[in-house]
């Protein structure tokens, strides 16, 4: 089980190149390009969907989208030596600093400037109206919208051209044409701010201001009110700023020296009350607390571990579970001698089971001996149990002198710093105080210097020209990125769509996730009808489902040869629905009709299928057996007009478990090894069941199915290792285990070119007799 471990961890590590395609010396680069090329074939239909759907989305975007037209107008910052852009005083190095630039760009869009531009562009032209004005509607809007429309309806009656120019243009914008403008439309504030666009030009000092409307005209007066409503602002800004900040700060000024005064006294008032010296005052008391702290965890990391170890002992002990207790917690030479006395004596009557029945002598005295072998070990284990028990009180009192310790040096500890604790706190409020002090004071008088000298530091380099073209792009370069954008999307969510995919899907991914040989891959049947399965089977002999279902049986060991003795072929998977019924009673049928003597065993105790596959309804089946109330005889029943034998499941029992670990199943299965050449029973899933992993202690060959592409790797997984830890508790040669993928697409199978029998049932269909 570790080899298959190994070799599945291998296998997932190289998952990226080796999935299922190509050869393990593959380059990284091609087995990648293989794969995507491979995903964006068999995935090309939604591919093609989502690129044609996004493309003409991506069309009606362009078209509903009203042409724009940009103006600029562009100012340049001459900042003077010593200002700064906030009013205040500069060093000369900081003189056309950078973020001077910024500055500046944040005005110009904030919310307020733009409600200052609206209002006096209304007071200018009457162009647009105030901010208080409601949005367009009423009456005359819809006048206007109207009379707009009944002209250009007129025009294109009279014109039969001009609709098809009017498209091609609004479709283009290459040509000059136009459908009449509309009535003006009075733009809002966000519109205004949508519109317009403030940014610095590479690094220099100067920065532009575009704003984008719908008329050449409304582009450039709105620009050119930007620009110079900003600097009527500037200068008034600036002295506002300056008047505020001098008298804040003679206020403040005035509260902060009476504040550090007050500080500086109550630090001297703390060093002479507590008799605090100058210098280095740290305390040896800390070189204890960090080994005390040290002990006492290493010392409650022991205490733990024993305490873990004495808990497991104790649960495993009253649980009555004390056989089950690991020999490590014990290594006494008695007790060692004990375990080994049980195994051998466990090991005879193992084999005198198989020779004379459970009331033999030898028998009942071996089970005797081992009995009193185990109260044995039970007292040397409770022995075992004491002495965990003092070891453990031990060291939790020796947890409790570390804490003990630790809190007498803690204690001392805070007493010697509490003093320098508050003189700390005190130095601190008093130098924080000093450097505010320090800091307004020079501020003071930088704007004392700046109230002299204050002058506009920005001009206008160019103003806004009303543009000739539109600056919006064409509604038909709408649809090359979109259809750019949606064919990588597509790409993308189908590479997503793959690599999310869990389920296994070829022979060469089962041995690589789950270590296991793929003996055979089972077509999925449709359109059957009433027919079964296995009844499609008996009548197509030479159709793919048979020959897939003719592969697994030459796949098994000793299908071929007639010396074999009897083999018992268990069919299971790791959940329902997978298909494992359908493959076991197929099987079956396959067998007896290549003249095999084939008895099929339901043991889903649980949700038996195999009578309701079969189409009968026997009146008793194997729980009546087991449980003494009919005759082997009678539980056994041939399928009309065929070599089957089936034993099937009438009456659920109340502890499926005890029937299947019950001596009687294995007595019955080493009775039916010689009246039949394949024994093939039909088993409940493993994951969440336990009867499975039971019974596969007692047959020759497992077949693990898998449905195809719908299994996950992880749940394949899981269950195939509760499969190989039941097979280790065997004192025999483990069962062999063999993986079959059933309900297999095969028209999609083909489309991952794995180059396995699945392709070939597709490519070659003209071979089998569908």
């Amino acid at each position: 089980m570790q080899a298959r471990l190994m070799q599945r961890a291998f296998a997932t590590s190289h998952a990226a190149t080796q999935d299922g395609v190509g050869h393990r010396d593959m380059a990284l680069p091609s087995a990648g390009l293989a794969d995507l090329v491979g995903i964006v074939r068999r995935r090309f239909g939604l591919i093609a969907i989502i690129v044609a759907l996004s493309t003409g989305f991506a069309i009606w975007l362009g078209l509903q989208v009203q042409p724009r037209f940009t103006a600029i107008a562009e100012i340049v910052l001459e900042p003077r030596h010593g200002e700064l852009p906030t009013g205040g005083l500069a060093p000369p190095d900081a003189v056309m600093n950078p973020s001077l630039a910024e500055t500046r760009i944040k005005f110009l869009t904030s919310s307020d400037h733009l409600r200052r531009v609206l209002a006096s562009l209304e007071q200018a032209s009457g162009m647009f109206p105030a901010l208080e004005m409601p949005p367009p509607s009423g009456p005359d809007h819809g006048e206007r919208l109207r009379r707009n429309e009944n002209g250009w309806l007129e025009r294109a009656w009279q014109d039969p051209a001009l609709p098809v120019m009017a498209f091609w243009s609004r479709l283009t914008r290459s040509g000059q044409w136009r459908p009449p403008p509309a009535d003006p439309v009075p733009p809002s504030l966000d519109d205004l701010e949508k519109g317009l666009k403030v940014f610095q030009e590479g690094t220099s000092y100067v920065i532009a201001v575009s704003y984008s409307a719908t008329t050449p005209s409304a582009a450039a007066a709105v620009a050119n009110h930007v620009v110079d409503l900003y600097l009527q602002e500037e200068l008034a800004r600036r002295r506002r700023t300056i008047a505020q900040a001098s008298g804040w700060l003679d206020d403040q000024l005035v509260a902060l020296k009476a504040q550090l005064e007050q500080a500086e006294s109550a630090v001297q008032g703390y060093r002479i009350t507590h008799r605090i010296a100058e210098g280095n005052r740290l305390d040896v008391t800390n070189q204890q607390l960090t080994d005390g702290h040290r002990e006492l965890t290493e010392a409650e990391a022991d205490l733990a571990t024993r305490q873990a170890r004495l808990d497991h002992v104790q649960t495993l002990q009253r649980q009555g579970a004390v056989l089950a207790i690991p020999p490590e917690f014990g290594s006494s030479p008695g007790l060692l001698e004990l375990r080994r006395r049980e195994l051998e004596l466990q090991s005879q009557l193992t084999e005198l089971s198989l020779t004379f029945g459970d009331k033999h002598p030898r028998i009942q005295l071996i089970r005797t001996q081992l009995s009193e072998t185990r109260q044995k070990i039970g007292q040397e284990i409770a022995q075992e149990i004491a002495r965990m028990e003092g070891e453990v009180q031990l060291a939790a009192a020796k947890v409790r002198t570390i804490r003990d310790r630790l809190a007498n040096v803690q204690q001392a500890s805070s007493v010697t710093q509490q003093a320098e604790v508050g003189l700390h706190e005190l130095e601190r409020e008093a130098e924080a105080s000093r450097r505010l002090y320090e800091n307004l004071l020079q501020q003071q008088k930088e704007i004392q210097l700046a109230t002299d000298s204050i002058q506009p530091d920005t001009r206008i380099l160019s103003r806004a020209m009303p543009p000739d073209r539109p600056s919006s792009p064409p509604p038909i370069l709408f649809a090359i990125p979109g259809m750019v954008a949606s064919g990588v999307g597509g790409i993308l969510l189908v590479v997503l769509l793959e690599r999310l995919d869990r389920g296994l899907r070829s022979a060469r991914q089962v041995q690589q996730e789950l270590g296991l040989r793929c003996i055979g891959l089972v077509p999925r049947l449709r359109w059957l009808g009433r027919k079964r399965p296995h009844q499609y089977l008996a009548g197509m002999p030479l159709s793919i489902y048979t020959e897939a279902l003719r592969s697994i049986f030459v796949a098994l060991p000793g299908a071929t040869r007639d010396y074999r003795p009897t083999g018992i072929v268990l069919v299971t998977s790791s959940r329902a629905g997978e298909g494992k019924t359908t493959l076991a009673v197929s099987l079956a049928t396959y067998a007896s009709l290549a003249g095999k003597r084939v008895l099929l065993i339901d043991l889903d105790l649980r949700h038996p299928s195999v009578a309701r596959e079969l189409g009968v309804k026997p009146r008793c089946g194997l729980v009546e057996y087991l449980c003494d109330e009919r005759a082997l005889d009678e539980v056994v029943h041939q399928l009309p007009g065929t070599n089957l034998h089936y034993i099937s499941i009438v009456r659920r029992p109340v502890d499926p478990l005890s029937l299947v670990s019950g001596q009687g199943l294995a007595a019955m299965l080493q009775r039916m090894r010689m009246q039949y050449d394949w024994i093939i029973v039909d088993s409940a899933p493993l994951l969440g069941i336990t009867e499975s992993s039971v019974l596969a202690q007692l047959v020759d060959s497992v077949l693990f199915a898998t449905r195809w592409g719908s299994t996950s790797r992880d749940i394949a997984g899981n269950a195939l290792e509760i499969l190989e830890e039941a097979s280790q508790t065997l004192d025999r040669t483990p069962p062999g285990i063999y993986s079959v993928l059933t309900q297999v697409n095969i028209r999609q199978h083909a489309r991952y070119r794995y180059g396995d029998a699945g392709e070939a049932y597709h490519r070659y269909n003209r071979y089998y007799a569908n």
